[in-house]
């Protein structure tokens, strides 16, 4: 069907510009073009009309204006223009769709928000007709503009709607990259990627000056939406000793989550977290599939330089990984590396840690719809991966630098609590006096204290040089749940030291939220430590206070004497700039024996439109955070063995995986 096919599409007499479809009614007043914007007037949503519009829109440089009518509403709108990033007809129908069968939204009567389009029925009640001559006076009043929509329903009256750009618009959507497959030879790397200076005014320049608003207001007017989302929910953790917000991204798999003093702190953060989490999957990278390292040679990068997992792992019933060779035919997707910008393929499942390798025959996206389902309670799935990753590395950011830098701060807080925990060394803690002086240090720490915790915050920076600390709680009488773990990690040692604390006083505020008879097996069976959510509960048992307070016993320090010079040395590095930042940590990075760094941009133009950028940092040699006894990545790590040789702890391959982790 096309637009300019005199067949399809008539013009109405009584709005003239418009053009409507077939089985419209050309004597209803349909609002006419307000400027020199293309009108079109079609039935429930139509693909092949809708797409039409656009093209013709696009072709001919105006703004275009989609109504659609429906038994129960008329759409009119969204008001889409070639100069702004705002959503069209097929955006608005993507979303709206995707928003009632969100498997992450909590409301059962969803129905209260199913699309009309979606309802069928056949004809328009009269009364759509006096609400659209009264949309006319309400245009010439309060005119659309760029990307909102009306929509006049006979139940609910006029609603105005804002509709945001979908990656999974079929009308207006950039198609997603054909990948490289092994007939492609040879693979087409991206050009090289420079770094930018990000100017910053902030005393510590960890987020430049032009990030987007981040105020609760102006994102709740611009992106929360139960209909259209793009952030289709906004819920309240009742469990939690603090303000906790979560926020649902329409067709993300994981919400997002803030924690803080106040619902009006959190709730950025909570939407924030939920951008962070979507790009997790590769939703518009451009992959290379079915290639072996072997084949791919200097394009590509060592796997076996980022741990790999031992036989005893592989041959575990729990584990969820393949073994692979240099030889192993595998899916990759493009990074840039920090220092020179130039192109490096990672395993994509390790830039991308929601990916699936598709089943026989299947399709990658299939794999992520199986992903997102409801978790139906089961334990281990299928073998489908060669690496089980996790969202550590992934970071959001105002900037691809910006982004880049909280990255690095997360990988290196995991690094080194890993590190030290393995090492099963005394470690210095923070004087809780100085650290009571920090009003909200002092308010979370009571919390901890009057739930019959004592809290430790254990210094565990090492040779990655950046202020990293262990908030552990013990229970004062060793009962359930005996302990919790929490870690924070940046450039101002107060900031990690609240970090932690915000996150353990959430797991002492859920206390006992599990059944300990599904746990009690680990005790005697690490193997069976499998998700997530195991590593912290096996620690609750008093049994493993004696392995969990091996830790304990150091030196008590200052903050200045745990971390000297912090956060000045960093200050003074950056020179007001987050490159500068950026690069100053990479320098740490490289000084601890990590000098490769690749960025992968998990960026969608969903987080471009919002001013965001969405990077995962890949570091070889790192030591990763990994849920699940026989995923952990232990092996042929060379910096990770001289630590723990040096701690006087075997780590040989065949002793390996070594005591499960606690950390959630």
């Amino acid at each position: 069907m096309t637009l300019t096919d005199p067949g399809p599409a008539t013009a109405a007499p009584t709005a003239p510009g418009a053009l409507l479809a077939p089985g419209v009614p050309a004597d209803w007043p349909w609002p006419p073009a307000c400027g020199d914007e293309l009108v079109t007037v079609a039935g429930a949503f139509d693909e092949e009309w809708e797409t039409a519009a656009h093209c013709r829109a696009v072709a001919e440089g105006r703004p275009w204006l989609s109504v659609r009518i429906t038994a129960a509403e008329i759409l009119v709108g969204p008001l889409w223009t070639p100069t702004a990033a705002v959503g069209c007809s097929g955006c608005a129908e993507t979303r709206a769709l995707a928003a009632v069968s969100d498997p992450l939204f909590f409301v059962t009567d969803r129905t209260l928000r199913t699309p009309a389009s979606a309802r069928g029925g056949n004809g328009a009640p009269p009364l759509l007709r006096t609400l659209l001559a009264a949309y006319g006076e309400l245009l010439r009043t309060e005119p659309l503009a760029p990307g909102e929509l009306l929509a006049l329903s006979t139940d609910r009256g006029v609603r105005r709607h804002r509709v945001h750009r979908s990656i999974d618009c079929t009308v207006c959507g950039d198609p997603a990259p054909t990948p490289q497959d092994a007939e492609t030879l040879p693979p087409v790397p991206p050009e090289p990627v420079a770094l930018c200076s990000r100017p910053s005014s902030a005393a510590v320049p960890t987020r430049g000056d032009d990030g987007p608003d981040l105020r609760r207001e102006a994102m709740r007017e611009n992106l929360v939406d139960h209909r259209f989302g793009p952030v289709t929910q906004m819920f309240r953790d009742d469990n939690a000793p603090f303000a906790m917000t979560g926020a649902v991204l329409g067709g993300a798999r994981f919400p997002g989550f803030g924690r803080g003093c106040s619902f009006d702190a959190t709730e950025p953060v909570a939407v924030l977290e939920a951008y962070e989490r979507f790009g997790g999957y590769p939703h518009q990278a451009s992959l290379v599939r079915g290639r072996s390292h072997r084949e791919l040679g200097d394009l590509a990068l060592d796997p076996d330089r980022l741990g790999r997992y031992t036989e005893r792992q592989l041959a575990s019933p729990i584990s969820r990984v393949l073994a692979r060779t240099a030889d192993t035919p595998m899916d990759w997707a493009w990074g840039h590396r920090l220092a020179g910008g130039e192109p490096l393929l990672v395993p994509a499942d390790v830039a991308f840690y929601q990916y699936g390798y598709p089943e026989p025959g299947g399709r990658p996206d299939m794999a992520f719809q199986r992903a997102r389902r409801p978790d139906s309670g089961g334990r281990a799935s299928t073998r489908a991966n060669y690496f089980l990753e996790s969202s550590s590395g992934c970071a959001l950011g105002g900037s691809r630098e910006e982004a880049a830098l909280h990255s690095l701060f997360e990988l290196a807080e995991r690094d080194a609590i890993l590190m030290a925990w393995h090492a099963q060394q005394p470690l210095a803690h923070l004087d809780h006096a100085e650290v009571r002086a920090d009003p909200e240090a002092r308010h979370l720490m009571d919390l901890i204290e009057a739930a019959d915790y004592d809290i430790h915050l254990l210094v565990t920076t090492s040779d990655l040089a950046l202020p990293s600390v262990w908030a552990l709680a013990v229970h004062r009488r060793r009962a359930l749940p005996a302990s919790f773990t929490a870690a924070g990690a940046g450039p101002d040692p107060m900031t990690a030291v609240r970090a932690g604390l915000w996150e353990i006083s959430q797991l002492v505020g859920h206390g006992l939220n599990w059944d300990p008879d599904d746990v009690a097996p680990m005790l005697d069976d690490p193997w069976k430590v499998d998700m997530l959510v195991d590593h912290h509960r096996l620690y609750g048992f008093p049994e493993t206070l004696p392995r969990v307070e091996k830790v304990l016993g150091g030196p008590r320090l200052t903050l200045a004497e745990a971390f000297p010079g912090w956060p000045g040395v960093f200050a003074e590095a950056a020179a007001g700039d987050v490159r500068g930042a950026l690069e100053f940590m990479a320098g740490h990075f490289a000084a601890a024996g990590l000098d490769e760094i690749v960025i992968v941009d998990q960026t969608t133009r969903e987080h471009a439109d919002l001013g965001l950028a969405s990077v995962k940092a890949v570091v070889p040699g790192i030591v990763a955070m990994s849920f699940g006894h026989a995923q952990q990545r232990l092996a042929g790590l060379p910096r990770f063995a001289t630590r723990t040789a040096g701690a006087g702890v075997p780590c040989d391959e065949e002793l390996l995986p070594l005591d499960p982790h606690p950390f959630p």
